[in-house]
């Protein structure tokens, strides 16, 4: 079982009946039956579903309802995490650069859609093997909608975004709905 593990969660590879692999995300047990744990499933699970963009991994099948073991599968991406594959090394100037490209690509197309990923970082960039640069883990992230009106009330105290980036906006009481936002942690 090859799996990634992230503060709130962990992701495994799996394979259906008919040989499609696809990457099961549950939350640590000790969190799974907390409301903000579960609204952030339910927003990843409705971003992920929106979103049919390449490079956005698609929802296979969830299980958010039940509040006893939320859980959802989406496209298992074959390669590494950008912290995994080059953190804190120097890189290739042509190979960084098409990187950067992609990422403000996947951006540009998300914010369309009225999504703002605001966890933009090495351990949510996945590169496959064919070089093509993946955006996961819309846990926090805000669409426009009425019920994410609701869930921002919810994260109100909590801390957002990533550990070595945070950004005026996303303290108590800031706008947590800037699209400015992935781009600065882009950078």
């Amino acid at each position: 079982v090859v799996a990634r593990a992230g503060n709130q969660g962990t992701v495994k590879k799996v394979v259906n009946l008919q040989g499609q692999f696809g990457a099961l995300k549950q939350p640590r047990p000790e969190t799974s039956l907390r409301k903000e744990r579960i609204s952030r499933f339910s927003t990843e699970v409705r971003v992920l579903e929106q979103l049919e963009i390449e490079g956005i991994p698609k929802i296979l099948e969830s299980g958010i309802e039940n509040s006893q073991a939320p859980y959802f599968i989406s496209e298992w991406v074959e390669g590494e995490t950008l912290q995994n594959a080059f953190g804190g090394k120097s890189q290739n100037f042509n190979i960084s650069v098409d990187l950067s490209i992609q990422l403000a690509c996947l951006l540009r197309a998300v914010h369309k859609h009225d999504v703002v990923h605001r966890d933009i970082k090495p351990d949510n960039l996945i590169v496959a093997s064919d070089g093509k640069l993946w955006l996961v883990d819309f846990g926090i992230a805000w669409m426009e909608s009425e019920e994410q009106d609701a869930q921002l009330t919810l994260l109100q105290g909590s801390r957002m975004g990533n550990h070595f980036l945070s950004l005026p906006e996303f303290i108590d009481r800031g706008e947590k709905r800037d699209p400015r936002s992935d781009v600065t942690q882009a950078v």
